[in-house]
């Protein structure tokens, strides 16, 4: 369902969608690693080849590190993102937090170049 692939695909599209759907479902309780992987077919079934197994594994593992890589990619972007929030917000704040000059309490003298009426 993740992959949004139509309901008929090449069986070695199909092959590494399925191994890495049962490899997540390994986490829930009561699935477990070992599975019998066969295809089925109008004409019967076969177990799917041993090599092609292996190399499922071998890139399911390849997919995980790229995966952490990539959250740690992710993560360092965010503490990023919110370091630069936080000091536009702080450099917003000590704008707005500072006293207008026309509320100060300054003595200035009156223009006396214009005369009086």
């Amino acid at each position: 369902m993740f992959s949004r692939d139509p309901k008929v695909i090449n069986y070695f599209r199909a092959l590494p969608v399925l191994y890495t759907a049962k490899r997540r479902a390994e986490v829930a309780p009561g699935v477990g690693k070992d599975s019998d992987w066969l295809l089925i077919t109008r004409d019967g079934w076969e177990f799917v080849h041993p090599s092609l197994i292996a190399e499922l594994e071998r890139a399911y593992g390849e997919f995980t590190a790229a995966t952490q890589v990539k959250l740690a990619e992710v993560e360092t972007r965010l503490v990023d993102a919110i370091s630069k929030a936080t000091a536009a917000e702080a450099a917003t704040k000590a704008i707005a937090d500072q006293t207008p000059a026309a509320t100060l309490d300054v003595d200035i003298p009156p223009d006396t170049s214009q005369p009086a009426l």
